[in-house]
This record gives C-alpha cells, structure tokens and sequence, in this order.
C-alpha cells in the first residue's frame, strides 16, 4: 500500500517538493536517503559499511560524522569512535563494548539495549539518549553528560560515575577518588608475560582473571599491530572471572602487548601483564 501510494505522487509534478525529504524504511533494509536524514547508508569508512549488523569491531571512527547513522545491531566492539557525530544515531542492540567514545556527541541518540561494558564515554553528549536496558558494566561515564537520558532498566550504579550529570540534571561524584588517576604500569621485566609462536593468519587465545566489576584492559596494543582482537569471553570460575581473549596473526614479526586490570572502585591499576607473540 506505502509502495502504491508513492508511485502515484511520483506521478505530480510537485511530487519530488514534496517528497524530497521522505526517508522511507520498509523492514530494516530499504533506505532511502532525503533532506534531513542522514544519507549514510552504505557508507563506508575505513573498511566499515555504515548499515544495520555491520561488522566493524576495532574499526577507527574518530571524528565521523554519523549523525543519524542506522547501526541496529552493529558490532563496533573496541571501536575508536572519539569525537564522534553519533547525534541521533541508531544504534539500538548495537555491541560497543571496549569502545572509545570520549567526547563524543550522542544527543537523542537511540541505544536501547546496547552493550557499553568497558566502553570509554568520558566527556561524552548523552542528552535525551535513549539508555534503556543498555549494559553499563564499568562503563566509564566520567564527565559526561546525561541530561534528560531515559536510563530505565539501565543500572548506572555498575558505571564509573565522576563529575557525570545525571539525568535529572545532578551531579555524580560516586566513583572519584583522591587518588591519583587510572595511570599505566610500568613495563618491566618482573611484569608476568605470556609468549606465543603462531603462523600467520592463525589465532591464539590467552587467559586473564578478573573479578566481577573489574575487567582487563588493553594498555598498550600490539606494536607493530600484527595481531588483531577476535573478541573476549567471559565466564565465571574458582578464582574469579575467567577472561579468555582471542587474536589472529595478521603480519609477520614479534610484537608486545600490556594489558592492565584497573580497580574500579580506586582509580588505580591492581596489576598488569605482558603478551608477547612471534608470527613466523
């Protein structure tokens, strides 16, 4: 009937005036792009095709103007997306753990049931975002802005709140402490280290324990990056979180990476270690 009813104003002569801002969605896969909407789909930046369930984790975003963007169910999982234009973007279902999002502009953006555990949103626009049910597992929310956010069903509580205004305009100092900010451990010799051999384009996986709130972070990746991050899982165990962290072997070399556990209740790191791998 919609498709029926377009045909015939396409007919008018001043079909095209008064079409001409239309943005037409028909099951989550036709877009048609007008005046006023976005006009990103199928966009692509750095490798990532802006549509609903891209596949984009790690991808490097910063300062892309999505404005409006439909990413229903994408997966930018590690993604640096800082200083980005997400401005009522859509990124409902969306997976955007561990991603970098600091300063970035999120007004009236749509992120019901999102995963945002691990993510930074320090210093981000949250105003008028639509929050509810998404996963906040330390999620750093540090300096940002929630003003008038729907957070129903979304706990704030496990979020790492420092100078963070609320929703109802408060601000929240919870998760401040007088001691001196999240710093990098230093990389030393007695720092415990994992070592891997692997061939090329093959995948390794190692293990991390963590507790509950407290998750591992990468501290300084692969340099040279000849490894790229497959995805973390977590499950409960004897001594507390199991972390087991997948990469696959991208280039031939030898490079290091550190991964830091911060506490989160201290703003300090608890310990760090090393994982270093030789691609042949």
């Amino acid at each position: 009937m919609v498709l029926a009813m377009i045909r015939r104003l396409l007919r008018k002569p001043w079909s095209l005036a008064l079409v001409g801002g239309l943005v037409v969605l028909l099951g989550g896969t036709f877009f048609v792009a007008g005046p006023g909407s976005s006009g990103l789909f199928g966009t692509v930046i750095n490798g990532c095709e802006i549509k609903p369930s891209a596949q984009c984790p790690n991808v490097n975003l910063n300062g892309a103007v999505l404005k409006g963007a439909n990413l229903i169910g994408a997966d930018l999982s590690g993604a640096t997306v800082i200083g980005a234009d997400l401005r009522e973007a859509r990124l409902m279902q969306a997976n955007l753990s561990r991603a970098n999002l600091s300063g970035a502009n999120l007004t009236n953006a749509y992120l019901e049931k999102a995963n945002l555990s691990g993510a930074n949103l320090s210093n981000a626009n949250l105003g008028g975002a639509d929050l509810r049910t998404a996963a906040v597992l330390d999620t750093d929310l540090s300096g940002a802005s929630l003003v008038g956010a729907n957070a129903a069903g979304a706990n704030l509580n496990l979020a790492r709140l420092c100078g963070t205004t609320m929703p109802n305009g408060s601000v929240n100092d919870e998760g401040c402490s007088s001691a001196a900010p999240l710093a990098a451990a230093p990389q030393t010799p007695a720092l415990p280290t994992q070592s891997f051999a692997v061939q090329i384009n093959e995948t390794f996986t190692f293990t991390l324990i963590s507790s509950r709130y407290d998750s591992w972070r990468v501290a300084q990746d692969f340099d040279p990056p000849i490894a790229d991050w497959q995805g973390t899982q977590r499950s409960p165990g004897s001594g507390g979180v199991i972390e087991k962290w997948t990469y696959k072997a991208t280039a031939r070399g030898t490079a290091r990476a550190r991964f830091d556990l911060p506490k989160f209740d201290m703003g300090t790191v608890e310990s760090s270690t090393i994982v270093e791998v030789t691609v042949k």
